[in-house]
């Protein structure tokens, strides 16, 4: 409602009555409804089709507590995703933890290169780091290029991967209703949200991060 340029938004929410109600829904889907990631299909080798197994569900039970003059209703909402997400990172080629460096130059289709005899020469007398040598090497064989829309294309490729991104979304609301007179109502409602979410790794085994969100509220009315 309202004329202003963002809506003006109003909840109600549901009281208990004389008589017991309840509902309950549940809605399903399954990785078999999703359809892969466009670099996953174009992934070399292909990547598998991220996981998507999805459940939405809620249950609601409404009654009196003493008939004509208390009631209750409380509603739990939950979404629980078995999920994953296609990620890339930039990682180094075979040929760079070997000492080699590719490069492009003027006047030539072809790349060139430097091996690594010439780099310890032209960083002579320190020479280059065996450490790095081996750190870059290591890097390459465990995660090996896939993916050709990041990085250089000489030195470094990406490495395509699905990581792990499960969600655990869980609503709870609660409502007490009190007939104080023939002319006096009072309420009370409470509702507390407990969701964890999983984001991406950076790499396959890195450890992930996850964001926590836990608000609660609670209202209380009198009306007379």
């Amino acid at each position: 409602t309202g004329r202003s340029s963002g809506s003006q938004v109003n909840l109600v929410t549901k009281s208990g009555t004389n008589s017991w109600h309840g509902a309950a829904s549940e809605f399903y889907r399954s990785t078999g409804f999703t359809a892969n990631d466009w670099f996953n299909n174009h992934a070399v080798p292909k990547v598998p089709r991220t996981a998507l197994i999805r459940n939405t569900f809620e249950g609601a039970l409404g009654g009196p507590i003493v008939k004509d003059r208390a009631f209750f209703f409380y509603d739990y909402a939950g979404r629980h995703d078995a999920s994953g997400t296609s990620v890339v990172q930039i990682v180094p080629l075979p040929s760079l933890g070997q000492g080699t460096i590719n490069y492009n130059y003027s006047g030539s289709s072809q790349p060139a290169s430097l091996n690594l005899a010439q780099l310890q020469q032209a960083y002579s007398p320190t020479g280059i780091n065996q450490a790095a040598l081996d750190a870059l090497a290591a890097a390459a064989a465990k995660y090996p290029a896939n993916d050709t829309t990041v990085g250089d294309g000489l030195n470094t490729g990406g490495f395509r991967f699905n990581a792990s991104t499960p969600l655990r979304l869980n609503s709870h609301v609660a409502k007490l209703d009190f007939n104080l007179t023939q002319h006096q109502t009072a309420f009370l409602r409470t509702n507390v949200i407990y969701d964890h979410q999983t984001l991406a790794q950076y790499l396959p085994d890195s450890t992930p991060r996850l964001v926590w969100n836990h608000p609660w509220g609670l209202a209380a009315g009198h009306t007379w």
